[in-house]
């Protein structure tokens, strides 16, 4: 073996230290990746669309995501509820035990839309870059060992409409946004029937989809109202914005897009009816005029439809009831 060299040492040296530095600077850039990306998540509400399950009763929550008004007057989180048949959620504000992360009880609005629909929190003035981490308890849990074998069987409520035996709270707070998605989180040891969720009035990622918060528009610009020198959160507009009026938006437009269809193939059926005049041996004209005068009455039957709806959600009427159990309390989870 010969011996090393002068040159022979300052290589290997050169290359310690070079492979020194790259692998502090791999953990620099892990950590601060790490850091990074920690930070973005606590500094952002919980997405839109994600999921989470209360573990006792079986009621799977999904975030419908953040909302304000134009003054920022309040920062409000909707959740939507699937609940188990044997185990429905209670619908009493005080059923409920709502906590944060802060160390003071914190002013704040919870409730049930109706006895059946999504869930609410409201948090008034809120603080521009606090982090509100949320949790709601359901402290009325009932279930007992026979549902076991049920727990999963959940009460399905995509439905379309709102029919004449159903609930009006649980069909429009299954209507609004429906066909979110998001990962499911089931805490099976959990000793308490919980979901947990944070809220931001400004997010680290305001621009994206899952992020983005919704601004409620009012004559007032504030959800804040204030009656014999009291603040009050203003339901009805919140209930107008959330649930009616997102519905009265959908049928107006499903109702032009069949009337601009319809009229699109009344064209198309004039064109064909004209070909078959000229030729009424043209057996492709025949068939075009089949085949768009069967589209004209399948819109006709749209358009039937869609203005019934539209007028049940034009003519549906703000219920004060629906809103009128809740508490006004978040407590400190540290005390």
């Amino acid at each position: 073996m010969k011996p090393l060299t002068f040159e022979n040492q300052r290589s290997i040296f050169l290359s310690l230290i070079i492979t020194g530095l790259a692998f502090i600077l791999t953990i620099f850039v892990f950590v601060t990746g790490t850091y990074r990306s920690h930070a973005q998540i606590i500094s952002n509400p919980t997405k839109t669309g994600e999921t989470g399950t209360f573990s006792k009763s079986g009621a799977v929550a999904t975030f419908q995501g953040q909302y304000v008004d134009e003054n920022q007057d309040v920062l409000i989180a909707r959740i939507s509820i699937e609940q188990n048949n044997r185990t429905p959620l209670p619908y009493k504000a005080s059923d409920y035990l709502v906590t944060w992360s802060g160390k003071d009880n914190l002013e704040g609005i919870f409730g049930r839309y109706s006895t059946d629909g999504d869930l609410y929190v409201v948090i008034p003035h809120p603080e521009r870059n606090k982090v509100y981490d949320i949790q709601i308890t359901n402290l009325n849990y009932m279930g007992d060992d026979d549902e076991e074998a049920d727990s999963q069987k959940l009460v399905s409520q995509n439905t379309g409409d709102i029919q004449l035996d159903e609930s009006v709270s649980e069909s429009l707070s299954t209507m609004a946004e429906i066909g979110q998605e998001g990962s499911q989180t089931v805490n099976k040891e959990a000793k308490t029937d919980s979901i947990a969720f944070h809220m931001i009035l400004n997010p680290s990622s305001p621009n994206e989809k899952e992020y983005k918060i919704k601004t409620i528009k009012t004559k007032s610009h504030s959800l804040i109202t204030v009656k014999n020198n009291k603040a009050e959160f203003d339901f009805k507009s919140y209930w107008n914005a959330i649930y009616r009026q997102p519905q009265i938006s959908k049928y107006s437009e499903l109702l032009q897009k069949s009337v601009n269809l319809e009229a699109t193939y009344q064209d198309k059926y004039d064109e064909a009816k004209a070909t078959y005049d000229k030729n009424d041996k043209d057996e492709s004209a025949q068939q075009r005029m089949g085949n768009y005068s069967s589209k004209i009455e399948t819109e006709q039957t749209n358009q039937n439809s869609y203005s019934a709806k539209l007028k049940n959600y034009q003519n549906l009427d703000y219920d004060d009831s629906a809103f009128s159990d809740y508490s006004t309390k978040i407590y400190s989870n540290k005390k």
